[in-house]
C-alpha cells in the first residue's frame, strides 16, 4: 500500500494537491475534482489508485469540456489553455478535444469564419485581422481559404471607412490625406487598395 494524500493548495484554496509518498503528483482543480476524489478510497495501491483516477479525470474533462463548448466557440489553443489550467493531464486534454470534434461541438473553422466576419464588419482590413489570429495558432492554409470562402472586398470596407472620414477630412488637403492613408494602413488594408479607392473621391 501507499500514502495518499489530498489536500487544499496553501497558496490557492481553489486548487487540491495530490500527494503521492509526500511527493506532490497532481494539482486539480477543486470544483471538478472534490467529488470524484472523495469517492476514491485512499487506502488502495498507487497503481490502482492512478487506474481509477485517470478513468474518472477522462470523465470529467469531456463533461468540462462540452460545458465551456455549449457557452461560445472556442480554438483548439483556447480550450487547451481552459483544460490545463484546471489540472487535466495532456491525455484526458487530447481525448476531450477528439471527441467534441467527432461531435461536431467543436469546430475552429466556424469560430475562424465567426471572428473573421466580425472584425471585418467593424472595419478591420485582412492584414490587421491575419495579425490578431496569430495568437490562436491556427495554421495559415485555413485562414487562407477562410478569407477565400468570405470573398471579403477591401475596397468595399475602405469605402465605407471614407464616407465615415471625410465628414471631418478634406481630400483636397495634403495632410488630412495622409492621415487617412495611416489611418486605413493602421486598419490593415493594402496601399494598393486604399489608393485605388482614394482615386475615385
Amino acid at each position: 500500500m501507499s500514502e495518499i494524500k489530498v489536500q487544499w493548495s496553501i497558496n490557492d484554496p481553489s486548487v487540491l494537491e495530490i500527494h503521492l509518498q509526500d511527493i506532490l503528483w497532481r494539482s486539480v482543480s477543486k470544483s471538478l475534482f472534490s467529488s470524484m476524489l472523495r469517492g476514491i478510497s485512499l487506502e488502495i495501491s498507487e497503481g490502482e489508485f492512478k487506474r481509477i483516477f485517470s478513468e474518472n479525470e477522462q470523465k470529467i474533462a469531456l463533461n468540462y469540456t462540452l460545458q465551456l463548448l455549449s457557452k461560445r466557440s472556442l480554438f483548439i489553443s483556447e480550450l487547451k489553455l481552459k483544460l490545463q489550467s484546471k489540472g487535466f493531464s495532456s491525455k484526458a486534454i487530447d481525448a476531450a478535444i477528439s471527441y467534441s470534434q467527432k461531435i461536431g461541438a467543436l469546430s475552429e473553422d466556424r469560430k475562424l469564419k465567426y471572428l473573421v466576419e466580425k472584425a471585418a464588419e467593424k472595419g478591420k482590413g485582412e492584414m490587421f485581422i491575419r495579425a490578431m489570429l496569430r495568437k490562436y495558432q491556427i495554421e495559415e492554409s485555413k485562414i487562407d481559404e477562410c478569407f477565400a470562402e468570405l470573398s471579403l472586398d477591401p475596397k468595399v470596407a475602405i469605402g465605407k471607412l471614407l464616407e465615415k472620414k471625410l465628414k471631418k477630412y478634406s481630400m483636397k488637403d495634403t495632410l488630412q490625406k495622409k492621415k487617412m492613408i495611416h489611418f486605413l494602413q493602421r486598419r490593415g488594408f493594402q496601399l494598393d487598395d486604399i489608393f485605388s479607392v482614394i482615386s475615385e473621391k
